[in-house]
């Protein structure tokens, strides 16, 4: 990105950039060698682009895919749930639409695990994907 001043704030080496992040932070999503990444408005890198995709809910959930696994991270690229997982659900109402507090659900070699917005384990809940129909 370049300012009117003609200064590069985001290096001209990204194949990519978005306007911004809808219900984000000042940010973009950055491409780089079909790699997302996440960077602010004055070029501090958030998440440098080694995803193959970043899903956005909050600045401490950030839904990524790596190399076909999943997992979450948050604003500061801190792993909360490393990508070594076959699927990801996230379970969060981002836009308090109702009180439950959330959850993500991952799965490795056909089990589910669920798991509290730190990535500690929450015993007994189902998801509707692990009852035989």
């Amino acid at each position: 990105m370049i300012l009117f001043t003609n200064k590069a704030v985001i290096p001209i080496e990204f194949d990519g950039i978005s306007d911004w992040v809808e219900d984000g932070p000042p940010a973009h999503y950055v491409v780089k060698n079909e790699k997302w990444g996440l960077m602010s408005y004055d070029g501090k890198v958030f998440i440098p682009a080694i995803y193959n995709s970043l899903l956005y809910h909050t600045n401490s959930i950030i839904g990524c895919e790596k190399n076909g696994k999943y997992g979450i991270l948050d604003i500061n690229n801190k792993e909360i749930v490393p990508c070594v997982n076959d699927s990801l659900v996230i379970d969060y109402d981002s836009y308090g639409h109702t009180e439950k507090k959330g959850q993500f659900s991952i799965k490795n070699n056909g089990i589910w695990k669920h798991l509290d917005l730190n990535g500690k384990p929450i015993e007994g809940i189902i998801r509707e994907e692990e009852v035989e129909k």
